[in-house]
This record gives structure tokens, C-alpha cells and sequence, in this order.
């Protein structure tokens, strides 16, 4: 059987854990993790955001934690282990169009509709690293 798939359009897709899983964000504001070997779908998080989801990341180093931005201005932090997500950080004053984790796996850059760009700590919430703003761009 072929799992049921997202109600909106899926906006952002991501292989984790060696390929094993795979995280998909979309515009009904779910957020779905799918194994592939199984073919279905172990996580179907519906809680976490309350507009669409944009974007999603993942980790090589935490090959268990994804990250999710999206049109309410915050990035979740998710193990796919359980059901909660971990934190969220940052309050953008537009969507979150892009976010990335670092290739050392302890900080996330995300990039904002308001022309910010903001570095978070992965390891822990709490407020931005640093934040850059380009001046006159909003887009």
C-alpha cells in the first residue's frame, strides 16, 4: 500500500538518517516523516505549526533531528523519535523561507521574507546567535 500523502502542496522534502527516513513539510501546515524501507509513515505531526510549513532541514551529524520553518515566523527543532517537538526558536516578522543546518551540526542559519537572516544554537532554545539584516530588502 502507498501511504496517504499531505491534504496541501508539499513545499520542501529531505532525506535523514542514511537515507532511511524521509521528512516532507506542506502548505496544510503538516509535517510528515515517512520510512522508506517500511513505506509508511511513522510521524504525521499536525500540531506543530499553525500556518504552512516551507521548509524543513536535516542533519547529518543528528541523523535523528529535523528542523521545519514556515509561514508563522518560528523554526521547530524535531526528533523523529517522538511525538513533540523539542523547542522552537526565533519570531520572524514574516515567513521562514529557508533554514540550514551548519555542517558541524551545532548551529542552524534560517533566512526570513523580511530580509533577516538569524543563527540558533541547535543544541539548546533561546534567542539568536547573531542576526543580519539586509537593509531596505523586504521581500
Amino acid at each position: 500500500t502507498t501511504p496517504t500523502g499531505h491534504e496541501g502542496y508539499v513545499s520542501s522534502v529531505q532525506f535523514f538518517a542514511q537515507d532511511r527516513y524521509l521528512v516532507s513539510g506542506s502548505g496544510d501546515s503538516s509535517v510528515k516523516v515517512w520510512d522508506l524501507e517500511r513505506k509508511h509513515i511513522v510521524r504525521n505531526i499536525t500540531s506543530a505549526h499553525r500556518a504552512d510549513v516551507l521548509c524543513v532541514s536535516t542533519s547529518k551529524l543528528a541523523n535523528h533531528v529535523f528542523l521545519t520553518a514556515g509561514a508563522e515566523g518560528t523554526v521547530i527543532f524535531h526528533d523523529h523519535r517522538v511525538e513533540q517537538p523539542l523547542f522552537s526558536v526565533g519570531k520572524f516578522t514574516s515567513d521562514v523561507g529557508a533554514i540550514k543546518f551548519h555542517q558541524n551540526g551545532m548551529k542552524v542559519i534560517a533566512g526570513s521574507f523580511d530580509g533577516s537572516c538569524c543563527i540558533f544554537d541547535s543544541r539548546k532554545p533561546g534567542p539568536e546567535l547573531c542576526e543580519y539584516t539586509v537593509p531596505g530588502v523586504v521581500l
